[in-house]
């Protein structure tokens, strides 16, 4: 049977500890296990290896930190599908909902196959420009074209499937899935997907005009994204962790992938009470 594997976020003051525990509690009941190199030199544990190894060669992977760290190891582990199992030793924990003192309770029923499994889309992106082309990049939340330091803003036009669809004076664009539809699109005013719904959020980032609003497309959404006038630097980011550098003219295109993220975690709490519960929404449920 393979191993299951371990990453680690070590900026998390917990992590440590938290590993230290899931290991001696995988040596008592006989599991083989992996770790991440870095997370395995912090433990003292030899033979680390690298998250995309991880992906391909572990039964499925326990992520310790917050959701930034989820987001982190599914591209890492892109095009691999093994399931993640997310431990929250950060704040909002939307992805990240297993409490650090519930691991040794919830891994058991997931290993039994008595878990929740969920899929979630991912952004597949590229990059078309006069000197260079950039395919494959993966994002799970979203992907943003913002400018760099300045106050003036930045003009784009907006294709959907081949259709011109409108031209927006702004501070940027937020492409997002389902999944980051609770992050920073939520932020700039779009609308709360439930994580299987398949569409894309696109959301302009302060707007020069009013009636320019977020959207959401469908599934065969092909969208392509011009920058025709930038004064200023220009940035593709991925999941607020990979950074491009864009220039005016450029071309990025933004469709769902065929990569599926898989969560593994407990049959409760459903995703609108965790939605509940982390927006501090209150009222009867009568």
């Amino acid at each position: 049977m393979k191993p299951i594997g371990i990453y680690g976020n070590l900026d998390k003051r917990r992590v440590a500890s938290v590993a230290r525990a899931l290991v001696a509690w995988l040596r008592r009941h006989r599991l083989a296990f992996r770790v991440e190199e870095e997370l395995a030199g912090v433990l003292g544990l030899r033979g680390g290896h690298p998250v995309a190894e991880l992906g391909r060669a572990c039964r499925l992977l326990v992520v310790l930190g917050g959701d930034g760290t989820v987001l982190r190891a599914a591209r890492a582990m892109h095009p691999h599908e093994t399931p993640l199992l997310a431990v929250n030793l950060g704040k909002l924990g939307f992805l990240a909902a297993v409490a650090p003192a519930k691991i040794q309770e919830v891994l058991p029923e997931i290993l039994a196959g008595r878990g929740r499994l969920t899929e979630h889309a991912t952004l597949s992106v590229s990059v078309r420009g006069a000197s260079r082309r950039l395919r494959g990049l993966v994002a799970l939340n979203d992907a943003v074209i913002s400018r760099g330091i300045g106050s003036r803003v930045i003009e784009m036009d907006l294709r959907v499937n081949g259709e011109f669809l409108n031209s927006y004076s702004c501070d940027g664009m937020i492409l997002a899935t389902a999944t980051g539809s609770t992050a920073y699109s939520l932020s700039a005013g779009g609308p709360i997907l439930v994580p299987w719904a398949r569409g894309i959020v696109v959301t302009p980032i302060c707007p020069h005009t009013l009636s320019h609003r977020s959207m959401v497309l469908g599934e065969r959404a092909v969208i392509e994204l011009r920058v025709r006038r930038c004064p200023g630097e220009l940035f593709l980011s991925l999941d607020g962790q990979d950074t491009y550098r864009l220039t005016a003219d450029d071309r990025v295109t933004v469709r769902l992938g065929a990569y599926r993220v898989k969560m593994l975690g407990p049959a409760e709490p459903s995703f609108f009470s965790l939605l509940r519960k982390k927006l501090h929404w209150a009222g009867s449920s009568v």
